[in-house]
Order: structure tokens, then C-alpha cells, then sequence
């Protein structure tokens, strides 16, 4: 479908952000400035609702590509796109819609999303140990 096409194109778009300085992408940046208005939207409409539960899952689970400057050597290494304070106020929200909706399909996608989240932030915190112990073996 034509949504499906949309969807992926975003992928792509969000899987080859490569800022070659090492400070946040463009598309990064633009998360942030997304992530902090829906922060602060009203939402009491459900699509609104809808809308921002979407938006705060998809950016919330996703990594993308930043390089870095490793001791004189350019690594390219995968970030998650929502991190600290953005992360904290996207599982309030969640929690927060899911406490105080009205619509079952909201409440619904704000359990789905809190619960997906949370695993997507452990598997991160397990890869990230793991290539710690890779690195401390070298």
C-alpha cells in the first residue's frame, strides 16, 4: 500500500543517517524537536493520542547510524534515536495514556508500546555488555 511505501522509505531514510562529525544527524535532531512537542501537545483527542503513541514507539525502538571519532580512527556505530530524558518522558506519556484514556485501542497500543520499549532498551543494555566483554578480552 501507499502507507507501507511511506513507512519504508522513512526506514531507509532513518537507517542511513550517517553524520560523518560525530555530532547528532539532521533526522536526529528533528526526533528531538518532534519528541519535545508532542511533550508538551494536549492530548486529549485519540488520534492525537494515536499519533503520538506511534511516533514515540517507532522513534523510541529504533537505532540509527552516527560515526565517531575514535582515537584518530572514524567508527560508525548504531544510537538509539531516543535516549535519557527523551526516553523517560516518552515511557511517562505511554504510561500516562495508558492510565487515562478513554479509548481501549489507545490504552491498548500504550501498553504494547511501554512494554516494547522496555524490552528494546534491555536488549540495547545486553548488546552494549556484551561488546564491552568482547572489547575487555582484545
Amino acid at each position: 500500500t501507499e502507507r507501507d511505501g511511506e513507512t519504508q522509505e522513512i526506514d531507509e531514510i532513518l537507517d542511513s543517517t550517517v553524520d560523518s562529525v560525530g555530532a547528532p544527524s539532521l533526522v536526529k535532531k528533528a526526533v528531538n524537536v518532534l519528541s519535545e512537542s508532542i511533550f508538551a501537545a494536549d492530548l486529549s483527542l485519540e488520534q492525537i493520542e494515536l499519533a503520538a503513541l506511534k511516533f514515540l514507539l517507532t522513534t523510541g525502538c529504533r537505532v540509527a547510524a552516527c560515526s565517531t571519532d575514535g582515537g584518530g580512527e572514524n567508527k560508525t556505530v548504531m544510537e538509539p534515536m531516543l535516549r535519557g530524558s527523551h526516553l523517560l518522558q516518552t515511557i511517562r506519556i505511554c504510561s500516562h495514556v495508558y492510565l487515562q484514556t478513554e479509548s481501549k485501542p489507545n490504552r491498548t497500543t500504550a501498553k504494547a508500546a511501554l512494554q516494547q520499549l522496555v524490552i528494546s532498551v534491555f536488549v540495547r543494555l545486553e548488546r552494549a555488555i556484551e561488546q564491552l566483554k568482547v572489547e575487555e578480552k582484545v
